[in-house]
């Protein structure tokens, strides 16, 4: 099963969202996601959205500072994979040190008329609540075509 980890960042003061200009892989170019990536052979995913984060902004979020959200699931190609999602506070004006890609806050009123990747349309409304404990399965979806249907499931 492939891995990985999306970190939802606000600011300690105001709701801003700290979203990434992605120029990879092919499919994401140019479009705006949370900062996150692939989880290590044998590491905690909340480790890795730690280590993610900290290579991706230069700023080093505490283990206490970082909260399980949600996950997705579903399968691509008989391909298994899970989206670990957490959740984080950071301060606004910390200097970002990019690893490649642009890092930059957004502003929750304008973010929708931006270039999303498509599940954050989900996502983000379910972490601007503080919804924590869902699970976003998408099930097993063709190599063509746009079903992009998927099932959310909320803890009680």
């Amino acid at each position: 099963m492939q891995e990985y980890v999306l970190v939802y960042a606000e600011p300690t003061e105001g709701n801003d969202i700290l979203l990434i200009k992605k120029e990879k892989p092919d499919w994401q170019k140019g479009k705006l996601n949370l900062v996150g990536g692939k989880v290590e052979d044998g590491e905690l995913a909340g480790i890795a959205a730690i280590r993610e984060f900290k290579e991706e902004t230069g700023y080093e979020i505490g283990e206490d500072e970082i909260y399980y959200a949600g996950q997705m699931c579903g399968m691509f190609n008989s391909y298994p994979w899970n989206i670990w999602v957490w959740r984080a506070k950071v301060n606004r004006h910390f200097h970002i040190e990019e690893e490649r890609e642009k890092v930059s806050w957004f502003s929750p009123e304008i973010l929708w008329n931006c270039d999303l990747i498509p599940n954050l349309r989900v996502i983000i409304p379910l972490c601007q609540n503080k919804t924590d404990g869902w699970v976003i399965d998408y099930g097993y979806h063709r190599t063509h075509g746009d079903d992009l249907s998927f099932k959310v499931h909320l803890s009680r």
